[in-house]
């Protein structure tokens, strides 16, 4: 079994309120909402790369149909993009909250810039999503049906 979908959960919650909550920090300038999306930043950026790690073992138990296979590829190529752009926007905020100008343009580019990965962050999900209700990755085939006697 496959602890994918145990894990994926939690960077998706993490990182996306991260992002409200930098946004809510715009509208209440001088609370806590920056440092809690940063705390939420990182913590949803480890998640992720945990969500990366156990979704790349659970692709190597899908079976080789095209169709499932293809799916899986685009949900593959999503959640590294995701990953690689989070990572980025941590690695950026860091090193602007060290240097002490997380302000005015770099800050208001860093949420534009996070808003897309929101996005990006969504359509991995949508994509592993259709992976699970559309073509059944990762879901048992087919209890044994009860045999019935024959007459």
């Amino acid at each position: 079994m496959s602890v994918h979908p145990l894990i994926v959960h939690f960077p998706i919650a993490l990182l996306l309120t991260s992002i409200l909550a930098d946004l809510l920090g715009l509208l209440r300038p001088g609370s806590v909402f920056k440092e809690i999306a940063f705390f939420l930043l990182i913590l949803g950026a480890v998640g992720a790369i945990a969500a990366g790690v156990s979704g790349d073992r659970a692709s190597e138990t899908v079976a080789p149909l095209p169709a499932l296979r293809e799916a899986v590829e685009q949900h593959e190529d999503f959640g590294t993009g995701t990953i690689w752009l989070f990572l980025a926007l941590l690695l950026a905020r860091l090193y602007l909250v060290t240097k002490g100008r997380f302000v005015s343009i770099f800050r208001t580019t860093y949420l534009l810039i996070s808003l897309i990965a929101g996005g990006l962050l969504m359509a991995t999900g949508y994509s592993g999503g259709r992976l699970v209700y559309e073509y059944g990755a990762g879901v048992k085939s087919g209890m044994e049906q009860p045999s019935r006697p024959e007459k």
